[in-house]
Parts: structure tokens; C-alpha cells; sequence
């Protein structure tokens, strides 16, 4: 692989709520399920490609619900919707980029959104080429809008760069359908964790990629955590589907420390906004070898420490004491087909 082409939304930028996206519907006089077809149907693909303004979009959509609408003021509704940034994947940016490894952008977005994120986002500046839909009249996935970047790419690193050299990472399943279809390499975004596993396997030791933390180590169980998340896109709504699963994989298979002490790992449950790990006292040999623990003491933790893309809106109960376990984010039910 000789270059990286990340999706936007979904990966740098977060993706809008189900909250969010009921708010817009209650601004401009309607609910939610009545605007969802109308918002996500024929008219977005124009706008995101740039072919129609935001007040033609908001027209249209306000002739279909029988409804007139202020587009300027539904407008800063859904701009502001997709603000937030994940400041872990801008970092991964940065990284990449001193380390001398091509990245560019490719992303579905209308114009009078781009203009913002050109002039709020001086992280955008890292990447090269960068196509925004809006720009070019074109959007994913047009498999027209893959050939525009792969030929941007080339201008900057030679025109024998081929698709199977490009790495393209996307949150939707259908730019990733499209791209594999090019012949690009692809991965399906569903967490920095794993995307930084693919950057090591492709791009070896760039960036300290070759010294990736997984989410299971970071949290200090050993990487015995299994985790779901899902990136999928259900009539253009990003649904978590997957689950975290703190049962009996958690049950950390640690080394024992030189002195033969401590170790920690066991069970961990999440409640609200903490994280409680378990710390396995002293370990015993007994005559075959193996290690028995000794008791247990809890200690807390922030549970912001694991990133909440990679934890879903439910978390399955433990074997072990069968409690369920709460408290993670509202699931996140906006997003576009191919933004």
C-alpha cells in the first residue's frame, strides 16, 4: 500500500443522533419519520454532489411534507448536527502525516457545509488530495468520484499509483461495496483500534503503528475483551448492532510479575460513568503448575478512558454474576448513505 483515502464523517467528524435528528424535524414543524425519506431520498445525492443549493434542498423537502420551511434556519440545524470531532483520529492524522505516509479525503458533503469545514478545520490541511462532492458534482458512491481521487492522488505521487495501492477506510458498507469493486483496498471503519491494526499491517512501523494499543490492553484486561461495534447503515441511519461482551473472555491470561505478586484483570462492569476492574490477589502454585488467585478488591476508573466508538448502546450481562450492565451513550441513528 502506497497511500490511505479516509472517509470524513463517521471517522473524523461524528455522525448526527437520532436526538439530533428529531430536533431538526421538531424546528421546522414535523417528526422525525416523516422527514427521515424525504431527507435521506432522491434530492440528497444532488445536494451532497452539489447540483442543487441548500434552500432548492429545503424546498423540495418542505413541497413534500406539505410544509413551508426556513431553510436558512433548518440549514444551521443540520450543519450543526455533524460537528463534533474525534480528536483521537485527528491525532492519527497527525501521526501519519510526519511520518511521511500519503493520506487524503473523500467525502459526501454539500457545499455550504464544506465552506465550514475548510475554514474550522485546519487539521483538513494534512490531507492530500481532498474531495469534497460538493465540490467536484459528484458523490459516493459513484464509482466517477473513486476515479477523481485516485487520478488526484497520482498528480501527487506519480501516475503508476494504482487502486490496489490506495487503502480507502469508509463507515458505510456501500462506499466499501465500491471501492472493492475498483480495486482498492478497503476497511470497514468501526473503530480507531482496529483501523490502526490495518495501518500497521499495511504500513508497518509508520506513525508507531507497529506499536498499537488494543482496546482490551488499554483498558487493562489483557485484550480479552471481545467488542462489536457496527458501522452499518440501515436506510441511511448508522444502528449499533453489536455488543460488548465482558463474560468470561475477560478473564485476563497475564504474565505473572517477576516477584511472582499481583496481577490484575478479571471481571470489569460498567456502570454509568465509571468502569470497575478487578485486581486478582496473590497468586498461588499449586502442584501442576497452575496459578489459583486469591481475593479480590475493586478499584474504579473513568470509563471515558475507552473510546465510546468502539463500546455499542448495550452491554450483555457477565456469566459470571449475571448483572446486567448500563449506562453507555444514547445509539447513535443519524448518518447518510455514503457520507
Amino acid at each position: 500500500m502506497r497511500y490511505i483515502l479516509f472517509d470524513l464523517y463517521g471517522l473524523f467528524h461524528h455522525v448526527q443522533t437520532s436526538q439530533q435528528f428529531a430536533g431538526i424535524a421538531e424546528l421546522i414543524g414535523t417528526d422525525a419519520d416523516s422527514l427521515r425519506p424525504l431527507y435521506l431520498g432522491k434530492f440528497r445525492h444532488d445536494y451532497d454532489a452539489g447540483l442543487i443549493d441548500a434552500e432548492q434542498y429545503w424546498r423540495l423537502i418542505g413541497d413534500g411534507l406539505g410544509i413551508e420551511i426556513d431553510w436558512r434556519v433548518a440549514l444551521k440545524a443540520d450543519n450543526d448536527s455533524w460537528e463534533g470531532v474525534h480528536e483521537d483520529m485527528v491525532e492519527l492524522a497527525r501521526e501519519l502525516h510526519a511520518a511521511g505516509v500519503p493520506i487524503a479525503l473523500l467525502s459526501n458533503e454539500p457545499r455550504e457545509l464544506t465552506a465550514l469545514t475548510r475554514a474550522r478545520r485546519e487539521w483538513i490541511a494534512l490531507f492530500d488530495p481532498v474531495v469534497f462532492s460538493g465540490e467536484v458534482g459528484l458523490a459516493k458512491p459513484d464509482p466517477a468520484i473513486f476515479d477523481l481521487a485516485l487520478d488526484r492522488m497520482r498528480a501527487v505521487v506519480g501516475g503508476d499509483l494504482q487502486a490496489a495501492d490506495v487503502l480507502f477506510t469508509d463507515d458505510s458498507l456501500v462506499n466499501i461495496e465500491t471501492a472493492r469493486e475498483l480495486g482498492f483496498g478497503t476497511h470497514l471503519f468501526e473503530g480507531i483500534h482496529g483501523l490502526r491494526d490495518v495501518v500497521a499491517q499495511e504500513f508497518g512501523g509508520a506513525a508507531g503503528t507497529d506499536d498499537v494499543v488494543a482496546l482490551g490492553d488499554a483498558v487493562g484486561t489483557g485484550g480479552a475483551v471481545e467488542t462489536t461495534t457496527s458501522a452499518a447503515r440501515i436506510d441511511g441511519f448508522a444502528e449499533p448492532t453489536g455488543v460488548v461482551k465482558l463474560d468470561d473472555a475477560v478473564e485476563t491470561i497475564g504474565a505473572v510479575t517477576p516477584d511472582g505478586a499481583t496481577r490484575t484483570g478479571g471481571v470489569m462492569t460498567t456502570d454509568g460513568a465509571t468502569t470497575t476492574e478487578s485486581t486478582v490477589g496473590p497468586l498461588e502454585t499449586n502442584d501442576a503448575g497452575n496459578s489459583d488467585t486469591g481475593t479480590s478488591d475493586f478499584v474504579t476508573r473513568d470509563a471515558t478512558a475507552v473510546d465510546e466508538r468502539d463500546t455499542a448502546s448495550e452491554v450483555s450481562s457477565y456469566e459470571s454474576s449475571k448483572e446486567s450492565i448500563g449506562g453507555l451513550p444514547a445509539d447513535l441513528t443519524g448518518g447518510l448513505v455514503g457520507r
